[in-house]
């Protein structure tokens, strides 16, 4: 092999071998609901909740008492996070502005899609999940 195949070789090789590391996600900031899905069905009732991820591992959102900081823990694909109900939540995607959560809360199977700004209208968790069900009549039982 010449010289220039032996460097495009060289190249490939670390190209792809640096393909390999796990890139870690920055949660530090205001996430804004974009969509949630309860048990696989749209809901509105959280349309202006947040998550906020604070520096020193610090966590607050407007869905649980606002105002009080809670604890969480980041291990490899996961969120702990220290409220009454110890909350566990799997990221799902992870971007400069975009971030899908998944876990159960209160019994309910929930899906996160929030987004560094307020409203993407771009964006839509039935394009990553797609689920045939319209949004029920009922959904403020959700």
């Amino acid at each position: 092999m010449n010289r220039s195949g032996n460097f495009v070789l060289l190249f490939l090789l670390i190209v792809l071998g640096c393909k390999n590391e796990v890139e870690v996600c920055n949660l530090e900031g205001m996430w804004y609901f974009d969509t949630v899905m309860r048990n696989d069905r749209i809901t509105n009732t959280l349309q202006e909740g947040y998550f906020e991820f604070k520096a020193g591992s610090k966590f607050t959102s407007n869905i649980f008492e606002e105002g009080t900081d809670y604890d969480y823990v980041v291990t490899d694909k996961s969120i702990a996070i220290k409220t009454d109900e110890n909350l566990e939540l799997t990221i799902e995607y992870c971007s400069a502005d975009t971030l899908i959560l998944t876990g159960e809360m209160s019994m309910f199977k929930m899906d996160f899609l929030l987004t560094k700004n307020k409203k993407v209208d771009s964006l839509d968790l039935r394009s990553i999940n797609p689920v045939e069900t319209e949004e029920s009549a009922d959904d403020e039982l959700y």
